[in-house]
């Protein structure tokens, strides 16, 4: 305060520094979305037959505008927190960031093309357990050959062996699918 208060004991007003009193407040900070310039260089030749240009980096797809953080941002939101690709859309959109669903949709399958090799090492690797937890969970999902609006029902597994867990979609609540993941692993499964 502007006018300090006087010691009830001496009487005088405090004037001997101690350490700050420190708290903490947990505030959202928003996210943002940026884009990013890529300038490749190009050179040519002096007949100018031949131009030569610096290589773009990485991306998630070919000729895909949007970044693995984008991409990423979408697997977790809809894997992680169960988020509809739609609300997701909506989400960027009040960004500033209008992206078509249907765009999102197909970024997240350009990513699922490029960690399907890392998703069958995890496979492999929960092949390897002495034993694994698995169970089944039924969802909706459109039929598209039974006509517009209309759903069947399909499963998702889940296995658990030590701190992996695999996801699979199965058309089917057949043991085929426990087959399929585990071959002829010899260890248990409890389901």
């Amino acid at each position: 305060p502007s006018e300090l208060p006087t010691c009830d004991e001496c009487g005088e007003q405090p004037h001997h520094p101690l350490p700050p009193k420190v708290s903490f407040v947990i505030e959202l900070v928003p996210a943002r979305v940026v884009r990013h310039r890529i300038v490749q260089p190009q050179v040519r030749c002096g007949c100018g037959h031949c131009i030569v240009c610096a290589p773009a980096p990485p991306r998630v797809g070919d000729k895909v505008q949007y970044g693995p953080r984008l991409a990423s941002s979408l697997i977790a939101a809809k894997c992680m927190d169960a988020i509809a690709v739609e609300r997701y859309a909506k989400q960027l959109k009040r960004l500033g960031v209008p992206i078509a669903a249907s765009t999102l949709f197909d970024l997240f399958h350009c990513a699922a093309r490029l960690v399907s090799r890392l998703y069958d090492l995890l496979v492999q690797q929960v092949r390897g357990f002495d034993l694994v937890l698995a169970d089944e969970t039924r969802i909706q999902v459109q039929d598209k050959e039974a006509g517009k609006g209309k759903t069947r029902r399909a499963w998702v597994w889940v296995f658990l062996a030590g701190d992996l867990v695999v996801y699979v979609y199965s058309k089917s609540r057949s043991g085929e699918t426990p087959v399929k993941v585990l071959g002829t692993s010899p260890g248990m499964l409890v389901v």
